[in-house]
């Protein structure tokens, strides 16, 4: 671990020291840019699955009593690998927005058109 947070030190100091260097720009690209753009690549689905599962797990190992722990390690390779081949994260956003745009929609101008349908005979 040591090992690990010198070399990282090191890293940085090169960055800091001398920016202009092949060696800076490599370790740049490396270390801050590269991760960044994975970074950047996390949604709101991700998030959304994220919080999900750390409401489920805790609340399935309460129901299961002693046997969680098995249970968590048995499920949760296959949660991650559906999540993975099945893109949820997508889905969740779209479910997502789909409800709060739901939630923010008024719906008055579709009772008053269904009152004056019935009115007018339309109901049959």
């Amino acid at each position: 671990m040591a090992a690990i947070v010198v070399a990282l030190l090191g890293f940085w100091a090169v960055m800091r020291l001398a920016p202009a260097t092949p060696a800076a720009r490599v370790i740049h690209d490396a270390l801050v840019v590269r991760p960044a753009r994975r970074l950047d690549r996390i949604g709101r689905g991700h998030v959304t699955l994220l919080v999900l599962a750390a409401m489920l797990i805790p609340a399935t190992a309460w129901l299961a009593g002693r046997d969680s722990v098995p249970l968590a390690g048995m499920a949760l390779p296959e949660l991650a690998s559906w999540a993975a081949t099945f893109e949820v994260t997508t889905l969740i956003d779209l479910a997502v927005a789909g409800m709060a745009t739901g939630a923010s929609l008024r719906f008055g101008w579709a009772v008053r058109m269904g009152r004056r349908w019935r009115r007018s005979g339309g109901a049959g």
